[in-house]
């Protein structure tokens, strides 16, 4: 067992074919104070050494709470920070307007990476650029894998030939699942709408038979963070992400 930060190793993840490495930190159980712990140093020399050996293009550190990741982050200096929401019942949402959910795969990949760049900053997503997400918005279009995560759709909310919003899930087999980017475009934001795209991902959700999703913001995605936790989601974690090669 590593004890790091007051939390100790609970798993060492290596997707090997999309070069990912996570590990997972847990709270020190009670009464297992008395281990010895590792220095914030040697645990940065630990992952490089595990990211080299499996040839990682990605480190991903999951903290149990913002604290730990804070003390962590001292050493690993890692530039993207995401809060881990969890919300465990889909919200009924009455909306005066209905919408459609289509694929991603029904627009063009111009068509779809311009409504993407209108839906989101760079700030939004962590990165640095408008380049930056463009690039992103052409890997979700083509389905390539992102951060380890190959098996995902797209889908955009539509009234008529209008669109209102799109976002990002997971595919999965069970009753949880985990969301990627989500955004309305911003001329539909605190409109009657923005009900009809909430309305229509909520209905797609459960016909989908899930109940429980999971989701990560960018830390200083200030508004976004804010509107999780009025929505009653719950902060479960936080993760440190490093993209060797990253600007």
């Amino acid at each position: 067992m590593i004890v790091v930060a007051g939390s100790r190793i609970l798993n060492v993840t290596t997707l090997e074919e999309n070069g990912t490495l996570q590990v997972d930190l847990c709270p020190i159980p009670t009464g297992a104070s008395n281990l010895e712990p590792e220095t914030l140093h040697s645990f940065r020399t630990m992952l490089n050494e595990m990211a080299h050996a499996c040839q990682s293009s990605m480190v991903r550190v999951v903290c149990p709470c913002i604290e730990t990741a804070n003390l962590v982050n001292q050493v690993l200096l890692f530039k993207d920070i995401r809060l881990g929401y969890r919300l465990c019942e889909l919200p009924q949402i009455d909306a005066t307007h209905s919408c459609i959910m289509v694929s991603v795969d029904m627009l063009s990949l111009e068509h779809f990476t311009r409504f993407f760049l209108s839906c989101f900053q760079p700030s939004d997503l962590g990165l640095s650029t408008s380049e930056s997400v463009r690039r992103l918005a052409y890997q979700l279009r083509l389905h390539s894998p992102i951060e380890g995560v190959e098996d995902y759709a797209g889908y955009v909310a539509q009234v008529g030939s209008t669109n209102l919003g799109l976002f990002f899930l997971e595919q999965t087999k069970s009753r949880v699942c985990r969301l990627g980017p989500v955004s309305l475009a911003p001329c539909f934001r605190r409109t009657s709408a923005s009900l009809a795209f909430w309305s229509g991902a909520a209905c797609l959700l459960r016909d989908m038979q899930i109940n429980e999703i999971k989701f990560e913001i960018d830390v200083n995605n200030l508004r976004s963070n804010l509107i999780s936790r009025s929505r009653s989601c719950d902060l479960v974690y936080c993760s440190l992400v490093h993209h060797k090669g990253s600007e």
